[in-house]
């Protein structure tokens, strides 16, 4: 075990075990030999590397296009990286779950974007909106159907996508203008969706305490400010904002596939048990129901700390889910 994941593991009270170097990845998806382990791609034969969608040296995302030959416009899967709004990057181990869409005939688009402190909320959001919007306008370069896309993001990557497709619903309702691509199922792995839940939980010591500083300083950063009575930025930059705001339009989240560690010690189980009741209600009494999806791992901690979210026959599970809302001819 690394030092830094020793000593994390220490002030958190909890016992040495296995860290992500010891997944069982399939081989030749990853080295093991930094840390973190980093995704390798030099069996994915066509790679579209920092394509900008904006003007920011953040603005870019990397396009991997199957390697089989598969029929086009392919199926998109779109990924936000994790790392608390403020570090990790598009090309490290958050893309491996793509893998698994790739070698299934999806195209792979794993974004950077904006982070703060130097860019606080919204900029992450509506850089992952443009982000979607680019892959639209260029999809006939790519062979892409913006009709039929995916996302998914794990920690704050899963708040980001969340947010990106509730507000694109609510802005096409609203303006009565369609948005150039549709949304047909996000995957969220252990989501920081819940700002305000997430703060407060650190408020009541909750968390153990390198957790607890580690997230005060990062939801400040992220927020541009420490929360106060009277401001609602924390609640506009978490998903509850929007889902009332969607749902008072008649819209939801599309199918929503939730996965959680139940020993995470940074995003309390509990924040997504509570998003996968709400999502899971508002799905249950639509007209046409939805499939919402909570998968909570035994014993695991937060994405990135252990294998167990690289477990690969509980990435097919997830593959599967992608597969099963495709748009279909």
């Amino acid at each position: 075990m690394r030092l830094g994941e020793r000593l994390e593991r220490l002030l958190e009270g909890r016992k040495p075990g296995p860290t992500m170097a010891d997944s069982d990845f399939v081989a030749g998806w990853m080295d093991v030999t930094p840390w973190p382990p980093a995704p390798v791609t030099d069996w994915i034969q066509a790679q579209h590397l920092d394509l900008p969608y904006g003007t920011d040296p953040k603005q870019k995302l990397d396009l991997y296009l199957p390697n089989d030959p598969a029929p086009r416009p392919y199926p998109l899967l779109v990924i936000a990286h994790g790392g608390g709004f403020t570090h990790m990057d598009k090309a490290d181990w958050h893309v491996y779950p793509g893998f698994f869409a790739l070698r299934r005939g999806w195209a792979v688009a794993s974004l950077n974007y904006r982070l703060a402190p130097k860019h606080p909320f919204p900029a992450a959001v509506d850089d992952t909106k443009d982000a979607l919007s680019w892959l639209a306008a260029h999809a006939a370069d790519y062979g892409l159907d913006p009709g039929d896309l995916a996302l998914e993001g794990t920690s704050a990557g899963g708040n980001l996508v969340a947010l990106a497709a509730l507000q694109t619903a609510i802005t096409a309702a609203e303006t009565r203008v369609p948005a150039p691509f549709t949304i047909r199922s996000v995957a969220l792995l252990c989501p920081g969706t819940d700002l305000r839940g997430l703060w407060e939980a650190i408020q009541a010591r909750r968390l153990g305490p390198v957790m607890r500083l580690g997230l005060a300083v990062t939801t400040r950063q992220y927020l541009g400010s420490r929360p106060k009575a009277g401001d609602d930025t924390i609640d506009r930059a978490g998903i509850y904002y929007w889902l009332d705001r969607a749902e008072a339009l008649g819209l939801r989240l599309p199918p929503t596939y939730l996965l959680h560690g139940a020993a995470d010690p940074l995003i309390p189980l509990e924040l997504t048990q509570r998003l996968h009741d709400r999502l899971a209600r508002a799905a249950r009494d639509a007209a046409d129901p939805t499939e919402v999806v909570l998968e909570v791992i035994p014993g695991a901690g937060h994405a990135g700390a252990g294998p167990e979210f690289f477990d690969p026959a509980r990435l097919e599970r997830l593959a599967d889910f992608w597969d099963r809302h495709r748009r279909r001819p």
